[in-house]
């Protein structure tokens, strides 16, 4: 419920029919990138698609303070995993 909570409301808001067509999208996305084999993140297509939906309103119609919150959590976790991880396997 967390998860759900800040993505459909601290991102941008989100209606049942918005919600509907980032799922939509979200799995298109993701059996197109598997017919490739591409890796995918499911979790970075459904917040790029719910960003989708939040854009139909302007630019206003997305948190971009949260989205960017969000998004260095992402590039700063690997990294801060790899030296713990590095000094753990060099033992």
């Amino acid at each position: 419920y967390p998860t759900t909570r800040s993505m459909g409301v601290k991102l941008c808001k989100l209606t049942p029919t918005r919600g509907m067509c980032a799922e939509i999208s979200t799995a298109f996305v993701i059996m197109v990138a598997g017919q490739y084999k591409l890796p995918t993140s499911s979790s970075h297509c459904i917040t790029g698609a719910i960003m989708g939906v939040g854009l139909v309103e302007g630019w206003h119609g997305v948190n971009w303070k949260f989205f960017t919150r969000q998004f260095l959590s992402w590039v700063l976790t690997p990294l801060a995993t790899m030296a713990p991880t590095a000094l753990i396997f060099a033992q």
